[in-house]
C-alpha cells in the first residue's frame, strides 16, 4: 500500500505474540489503531513465528499492517547488543512517528532504546502491576527462574524503560501507584481498556422465564491466578447451568474437575470463542463469576458489566475489592461456599440482581469505548 508523504506511522511491541491473541479469539477492531490515526501499523514481535497480517488486520483498523517477527531474544544477544540492533535498522528503515509498547519490561525496554536513538516519542502501557500482580505472587522456592527473570526486569529493564518513555497509559485504577512511582505522576494517563457498550447492551433481553434454569457465565484464562475451581464446585448442588469460557495451563485439571463431580450435563467448558461472537454468551446469561487473585479487572468483567449482568467476584489477594466493579458486584471469599451462597442470593432475589447488573452497565457507560478511544488518539496527537 503506497502512503503519501503525510502518512502516519506506529511501531507496536506487542506483549505477546499476536498468534496468541488471533488464538483466544481476543481481536479488538482498531486495538492499534484508535479511530484510524494511523496509515501504516507495523508489529514488531519477539516470537519465532507470527500470524499472517490478514488473520489480524482487524487490530490496524483502516491502516496497512506489517508484522515482523524477530525471534525471542537470549541473553547473549541482548547483552552484546545485537538484538537491539536489529531493532534499531528496522525503525530506522520503517521511520515511524511514534512507538508503543505493552508493557514495561523487556518489550519496553526495548521500544523506549529504539525510540530515543530515533529521537520519536513512545508510549508505554501497563495491563498488570509487575510488583503486585507478578513478583508478590512468585514462590520463589518453587518457581526460581521466573523469579529471577522478574527481579532482571526489576532491576534493568522497568527503571530504564519508565524514566525514558514519555506517557504512560494505565488501563485501571490498580496500575496508578505503580506508574507514577517509576514515571512520574506528569506522564501517566488512565485510560480503560475499550469495551463496546453498544455491542454488549443487553436493554432488549427476553424477560427471565421462571421455569427457565438460572445460568452462571465465566470467561477468562485458565491459570492459577485466575482458577476457576470454586466456581465450578460451588454449582456441583445448585440446580444451575454454568457455561466456561477460557484455555489455560489449568484447562485439563478443570475438566478432570468437572468429570471427578460427575457434573457433566451442568458445566459447558468452550475453550475458545471467536470475540466477534463472545456478546451472545452474555447475552445468555443471568450472573458472571469470576476469580482473580489480581488487583485489577479483567475485560470480561467489564464486558459483563457493559452487558447489566451482575457480578459475583473474589476477593483480590493484596486489595480489599477488584477496580471499577465497586457496588455492582458481590465480593466473596475464593472458596465454593463463598461463591455458592452468593450465587443462591442472586437467584432468589431478581430484584436485586437487575439492580447490580444496572449499576455495572451505568459505570462502563461513563468510560464507554468509544471515549476510551478518543483519548487514545488525543494523546497520540499531542506527543506527535
Amino acid at each position: 500500500m503506497e502512503q503519501g508523504p503525510l502518512s502516519k506511522k506506529i511501531v507496536i511491541f506487542p506483549n505477546d505474540s499476536l498468534q496468541t491473541y488471533f488464538d483466544k479469539g481476543e481481536l479488538t477492531e482498531r486495538y492499534y489503531n484508535p479511530m484510524d490515526i494511523f496509515q501504516e501499523v507495523h508489529v514488531i514481535s519477539l516470537s519465532d513465528k507470527e500470524v499472517s497480517e490478514d488473520k489480524v488486520q482487524v487490530l490496524a483498523g483502516a491502516a496497512s499492517l506489517r508484522i515482523y517477527a524477530l525471534g525471542k531474544p537470549g541473553i547473549l544477544n541482548l547483552i552484546n547488543g545485537s538484538y537491539q540492533n536489529r531493532i534499531d535498522a528496522l525503525v530506522s528503515k520503517i521511520r515511524p512517528d511514534i512507538i508503543r509498547a505493552y508493557n514495561s519490561n523487556l518489550a519496553g525496554w526495548l521500544a523506549v532504546k529504539a525510540a530515543r536513538k530515533m529521537g520519536i516519542p513512545s508510549v508505554i502501557s501497563l495491563h498488570a502491576d509487575p510488583e503486585r500482580d507478578t513478583r508478590a505472587l512468585i514462590n520463589k522456592l518453587k518457581e526460581p527462574k521466573r523469579w529471577f527473570i522478574w527481579n532482571i526486569s526489576k532491576k534493568v529493564f522497568e527503571p530504564y524503560a519508565l524514566s525514558g518513555v514519555d506517557r504512560v497509559i494505565c488501563v485501571y485504577d490498580f496500575l496508578l501507584d505503580y506508574a507514577r512511582g517509576h514515571a512520574g505522576s506528569s506522564k501517566v494517563k488512565l485510560i480503560y481498556n475499550r469495551i463496546d457498550t453498544d455491542r454488549f447492551d443487553n436493554s432488549r433481553k427476553a424477560p427471565d422465564d421462571e421455569n427457565r434454569v438460572p445460568r452462571i457465565l465465566c470467561v477468562g484464562r485458565i491459570m492459577r491466578q485466575k482458577n476457576p475451581e470454586n466456581i465450578v464446585k460451588a454449582v456441583k448442588d445448585l440446580d444451575i447451568k454454568l457455561t466456561l469460557i477460557g484455555n489455560g495451563e489449568y484447562a485439563d485439571r478443570i475438566e478432570r474437575l468437572i468429570k471427578g463431580l460427575g457434573i457433566e450435563n451442568k458445566v459447558e467448558f468452550i475453550k475458545s470463542v471467536y470475540y466477534g461472537q463472545i456478546h451472545r454468551f452474555y447475552k445468555e446469561a443471568d450472573i458472571f463469576a469470576s476469580s482473580n487473585n489480581y488487583g485489577g479487572v479483567s475485560k470480561t468483567v467489564m464486558e459483563a458489566m457493559s452487558s447489566g449482568l451482575p457480578i459475583v467476584a473474589s476477593k483480590p489477594i493484596l486489595v480489599d475489592s477488584p477496580d471499577l466493579v465497586g457496588d455492582a458486584a458481590l465480593i466473596v471469599d475464593n472458596t465454593p461456599l463463598g461463591y455458592k451462597d452468593a450465587f443462591q442470593k442472586l437467584i432468589s432475589d431478581s430484584r436485586f440482581r437487575q439492580d447490580l447488573g444496572s449499576r455495572g452497565r451505568a459505570k462502563m457507560l461513563a468510560i464507554d469505548g468509544k471515549k476510551m478511544e478518543q483519548q487514545e488518539k488525543d494523546l497520540y496527537q499531542s506527543l506527535m
